[in-house]
C-alpha cells in the first residue's frame, strides 16, 4: 500500500508560531508567493503548559476553525 499523498508533499514547520494569527499569516504567505505545501506542523508551544493533546486557549482560541481554514485549501 502507498502512503497518503499528502505525506509525500512539503511539510512546513518552524519552532514557536506565536499564535493562531501567525499560523494564518504563514499560510497566506505561501499562497502569496505561489509556494505549495501540504502540512503545517505546530511546535509544542501551541499546547497548554507543554502538555500534548491540549491547546493554549489564549494563543489558539479556536483550533477547530484553524483546522477548517487549512482543510479548505486541502492542507493539514
Amino acid at each position: 500500500a502507498l502512503p497518503p499523498l499528502f505525506s509525500l508533499g512539503y511539510h512546513q514547520c518552524r519552532w514557536n508560531y506565536e499564535d493562531e494569527a501567525d499560523v494564518k499569516a504563514v499560510d497566506a504567505g505561501f499562497d502569496l508567493h505561489g509556494i505549495p505545501y501540504d502540512v503545517i506542523w505546530l511546535d509544542i508551544e501551541h499546547t497548554n503548559g507543554k502538555r500534548y493533546f491540549t491547546w493554549d486557549s489564549k494563543l489558539f482560541p479556536n483550533p477547530i476553525e484553524l483546522q477548517h481554514h487549512l482543510q479548505k485549501k486541502n492542507r493539514k
